[in-house]
Protein backbone atom coordinates (compact mmCIF):
# COMPACT_ATOMS: atom_id res chain seq x y z
CA UNK A 1 0.00 0.00 0.00
CA UNK A 2 1.32 3.21 -1.17
CA UNK A 3 0.51 6.07 0.97
CA UNK A 4 0.13 9.23 -1.28
CA UNK A 5 2.09 12.44 -0.44
CA UNK A 6 -0.27 15.54 -0.52
CA UNK A 7 0.61 19.34 -0.09
CA UNK A 8 -1.35 19.55 3.81
CA UNK A 9 1.14 16.54 4.68
CA UNK A 10 4.59 18.60 3.63
CA UNK A 11 3.43 20.95 5.51
CA UNK A 12 2.69 19.28 8.67
CA UNK A 13 6.08 17.66 7.83
CA UNK A 14 7.46 20.67 7.80
CA UNK A 15 5.57 22.19 10.54
CA UNK A 16 5.81 19.36 13.13
CA UNK A 17 8.54 17.01 11.26
CA UNK A 18 11.74 18.83 11.37
CA UNK A 19 12.12 18.26 15.07
CA UNK A 20 12.26 14.22 15.05
CA UNK A 21 12.19 13.09 18.40
CA UNK A 22 14.41 10.20 19.02
CA UNK A 23 12.11 8.04 20.37
CA UNK A 24 10.88 7.70 16.99
CA UNK A 25 13.89 6.66 15.44
CA UNK A 26 13.86 2.74 14.57
CA UNK A 27 17.35 0.82 13.63
CA UNK A 28 17.81 -0.97 11.03
CA UNK A 29 17.89 -4.45 12.81
CA UNK A 30 14.34 -3.56 14.79
CA UNK A 31 12.94 -2.48 11.05
CA UNK A 32 13.95 -6.05 10.00
CA UNK A 33 12.45 -8.07 12.75
CA UNK A 34 9.39 -5.59 12.65
CA UNK A 35 8.51 -5.78 9.48
CA UNK A 36 5.55 -7.78 8.86
CA UNK A 37 3.42 -5.42 11.29
CA UNK A 38 5.49 -2.41 9.60
CA UNK A 39 4.69 -3.25 6.57
CA UNK A 40 2.93 -0.17 4.67
CA UNK A 41 3.56 2.22 7.05
CA UNK A 42 5.81 5.73 7.00
CA UNK A 43 8.60 4.93 9.97
CA UNK A 44 11.76 6.81 10.51
CA UNK A 45 15.27 4.56 10.29
CA UNK A 46 18.32 5.03 11.23
CA UNK A 47 21.39 3.47 9.41
CA UNK A 48 24.33 3.73 7.62
CA UNK A 49 23.40 4.72 4.15
CA UNK A 50 25.91 3.32 0.90
CA UNK A 51 24.34 4.51 -2.43
CA UNK A 52 26.37 3.35 -4.81
CA UNK A 53 26.54 1.36 -8.25
CA UNK A 54 24.50 -1.73 -7.04
CA UNK A 55 24.25 -1.11 -3.47
CA UNK A 56 21.43 1.09 -2.50
CA UNK A 57 21.21 0.05 1.05
CA UNK A 58 20.58 1.23 4.68
CA UNK A 59 22.95 -1.10 7.01
CA UNK A 60 22.94 -1.87 10.74
CA UNK A 61 26.47 -0.38 10.83
CA UNK A 62 29.13 0.79 8.95
CA UNK A 63 31.18 -2.32 9.46
CA UNK A 64 28.22 -4.09 7.86
CA UNK A 65 28.55 -1.80 4.91
CA UNK A 66 31.96 -2.45 4.27
CA UNK A 67 31.40 -5.92 4.61
CA UNK A 68 28.54 -5.69 2.09
CA UNK A 69 26.75 -7.67 4.42
CA UNK A 70 23.24 -9.31 3.43
CA UNK A 71 21.58 -9.83 7.11
CA UNK A 72 21.86 -6.11 8.40
CA UNK A 73 20.56 -4.11 5.68
CA UNK A 74 17.57 -2.79 4.55
CA UNK A 75 16.88 -2.10 0.25
CA UNK A 76 16.03 1.39 -0.55
CA UNK A 77 14.17 3.03 -3.53
CA UNK A 78 12.52 6.23 -4.06
CA UNK A 79 8.85 6.83 -3.44
CA UNK A 80 6.87 8.51 -6.38
CA UNK A 81 7.51 12.34 -6.36
CA UNK A 82 10.52 12.13 -3.91
CA UNK A 83 13.97 13.60 -4.75
CA UNK A 84 15.97 13.43 -2.16
CA UNK A 85 19.62 13.34 -2.60
CA UNK A 86 20.77 10.10 -1.66
CA UNK A 87 24.03 10.04 -3.52
CA UNK A 88 25.29 13.18 -1.57
CA UNK A 89 24.27 11.20 1.41
CA UNK A 90 26.21 8.26 0.89
CA UNK A 91 28.86 7.00 3.29
CA UNK A 92 26.96 8.61 6.34
CA UNK A 93 24.54 7.46 9.02
CA UNK A 94 21.70 8.68 8.28
CA UNK A 95 17.86 9.10 9.09
CA UNK A 96 15.49 8.20 6.31
CA UNK A 97 11.70 8.57 6.36
CA UNK A 98 9.76 6.41 3.81
CA UNK A 99 6.99 3.63 3.43
CA UNK A 100 8.02 0.14 4.63
CA UNK A 101 7.14 -2.44 1.97
CA UNK A 102 7.35 -6.04 2.45
CA UNK A 103 7.22 -7.07 -1.37
CA UNK A 104 9.87 -4.75 -1.93
CA UNK A 105 11.11 -7.19 -4.87
CA UNK A 106 7.62 -8.92 -5.43
CA UNK A 107 8.61 -12.54 -6.47
CA UNK A 108 9.07 -13.71 -10.17
CA UNK A 109 10.45 -10.03 -10.47
CA UNK A 110 13.86 -8.80 -11.59
CA UNK A 111 15.00 -6.33 -8.88
CA UNK A 112 18.28 -4.47 -7.98
CA UNK A 113 18.07 -5.54 -4.18
CA UNK A 114 21.50 -6.94 -2.26
CA UNK A 115 19.77 -7.96 0.83
CA UNK A 116 18.90 -10.89 2.35
CA UNK A 117 14.74 -9.68 3.12
CA UNK A 118 12.51 -8.89 0.81
CA UNK A 119 11.79 -5.51 2.20
CA UNK A 120 12.61 -2.24 1.45
CA UNK A 121 11.97 1.38 2.04
CA UNK A 122 10.72 3.28 -0.33
CA UNK A 123 12.38 6.92 0.53
CA UNK A 124 10.44 10.28 1.27
CA UNK A 125 13.33 11.94 2.83
CA UNK A 126 17.07 11.98 4.12
CA UNK A 127 18.61 13.04 6.72
CA UNK A 128 21.84 13.33 7.36
CA UNK A 129 23.04 12.36 11.43
CA UNK A 130 25.54 14.69 12.76
CA UNK A 131 27.91 12.49 15.03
Amino acid sequence: MRVPVTAASLFFALICGCSTTTENIMDVDTVIMRSAELSGQRILVEGYLKYEFEDHNLYAAQRYALEWSRDHCISIGLSRNAEPDLESASGQWVIITGILSNEFCPPNSICTFSCSQRIGVFVENVQVRSQ
